[in-house]
């Protein structure tokens, strides 16, 4: 029902929602899990979080924050659009990014 793009790796707001509605109606997780194209633990997983916390809202990711901006983040794009076949080292120099990496 939901999942057209499986490349995603997160479930939006109407599927989590979906998945709780489904489960006070007293559907089991195989119902849920082939209705909505979701794996059968995936929606285990969000019925415990549910019971558990009352929400169904994502968690905070683990790892470590990003140190580029999006501005930066555009910047690169602009850089390699002007110039497909671009090196680190000149995307580097053109934004004067410095950093500990030795490219030789």
């Amino acid at each position: 029902m939901f999942r057209a793009d499986r490349g995603r790796k997160h479930l939006n707001d109407q599927e989590r929602a979906s998945i709780i509605a489904f489960t006070e109606c007293g559907k089991t997780v195989a119902f849920i899990s082939e209705r909505l194209g979701i794996s059968g633990s995936t929606v285990s997983r969000w019925q415990t979080r549910y019971r558990e916390t009352g929400e169904v809202i994502r968690q905070r990711g683990s790892g470590r924050p990003k140190k580029m901006t999006p501005a930066d983040e555009d910047n690169i794009v602009q850089v390699i659009a002007a110039k497909p076949i671009t090196t680190a080292q000149e995307i580097a120099g053109k934004l004067n990014i410095k950093n500990s990496i030795n490219y030789n």
